[in-house]
C-alpha cells in the first residue's frame, strides 16, 4: 500500500517579547520561503495545504505559497491547527516586569509550560492540557483519515500542537510533550506518513534546508 505523508510545518519566527507576537519577523518570512523552496522541490503537486487560524501561520503559508508554481488542491484554515490558549497568558506573565536576559525568560516559559502540561499549573478561562490534546487528536484523525492514495498533505501550525501530534502518533506519555515543545524549531518540518488505519512518524523538527543563519526557535 502507498503511505501518504502529513508535513508539519511550524510557522517562521514571530515577535516574542513584543506588543503584537503574531507577526512575523523578516527572519520568519525568510525562514518560511526556504521552507516553501524545499518543500516544492521535492512535491511537485500538494494535496492540500491546512493553515492554522493564527497570524504567523498565514504569514508562513503565505511564503511558501509565494514560492511555488503549483498551488495545492485545496486550501482550509483549520481552527484545530491553533496553539493552546494557555500559551499567551502564561508569556505575558513570564514578560510582565521581567527584565532579565531573553535566555533566563525564555527559560521561565518553558518552565511554565511544562507545569500547565503536567496539570500543576492551571490558567483560568483557557482549555485545560487534555483538552488541548483532545482537541489535536481530533484533527489528527481526521487529516489522516482519508482512503485517497498518495496524498501530500502541508499542515502550518504551532510548536505545542506538533509535539502534541507526535507524541499521540508515538503513543507516549503526556510529559513527553514538555521535553518535545521545547526543541521544536521555526519553520521545521516534521512528516507523519499515514494510511487510513495506520500513522508513523518519518521525520521530527527537520532544518536541513536552512541555512545556519535562519535557525532559530522562538
Amino acid at each position: 500500500m502507498v503511505l501518504s505523508t502529513l508535513a508539519l510545518v511550524r510557522h517562521g519566527q514571530a515577535a516574542f517579547g513584543q506588543a503584537n507576537y503574531d507577526a512575523l519577523s523578516s527572519c520568519g518570512v525568510e525562514q518560511a520561503r526556504k521552507t516553501g523552496e524545499f518543500v516544492a522541490s521535492r512535491e511537485s503537486a500538494l494535496s492540500a495545504l491546512l493553515v492554522g487560524p493564527r497570524q504567523r501561520h498565514a504569514g508562513t503559508a503565505d511564503a511558501l505559497l509565494a514560492v511555488r508554481r503549483a498551488p495545492p488542491t485545496t486550501i482550509t484554515i483549520e481552527p484545530r491547527l491553533d496553539e493552546f490558549a494557555a500559551g499567551m497568558p502564561i508569556m505575558r506573565r513570564v514578560l510582565a516586569g521581567n527584565s532579565a536576559p531573553r535566555a533566563q525568560r525564555v527559560a521561565e516559559y518553558l518552565a511554565l509550560l511544562g507545569a500547565w502540561g503536567n496539570g500543576t499549573h492551571v490558567e483560568p478561562d483557557c482549555e485545560s492540557f487534555l483538552d488541548f490534546v483532545a482537541r489535536v487528536d481530533a484533527w489528527l484523525r481526521h487529516a489522516t483519515g482519508s482512503s485517497a492514495p498518495h496524498q501530500h498533505i502541508v499542515a502550518v501550525t504551532s510548536a505545542g500542537v506538533i509535539a502534541a501530534a507526535v507524541m499521540l502518533t508515538l503513543q507516549l506519555q503526556t510529559d513527553a510533550w514538555s521535553r518535545l515543545i521545547g526543541v521544536i524549531r521555526n519553520a521545521s518540518l516534521t512528516e507523519i506518513v499515514f494510511t487510513p488505519d495506520r500513522r508513523n512518524l518519518l521525520s521530527f523538527n527537520s532544518t536541513a534546508h536552512l541555512p545556519k543563519s535562519l535557525l532559530t526557535w522562538i
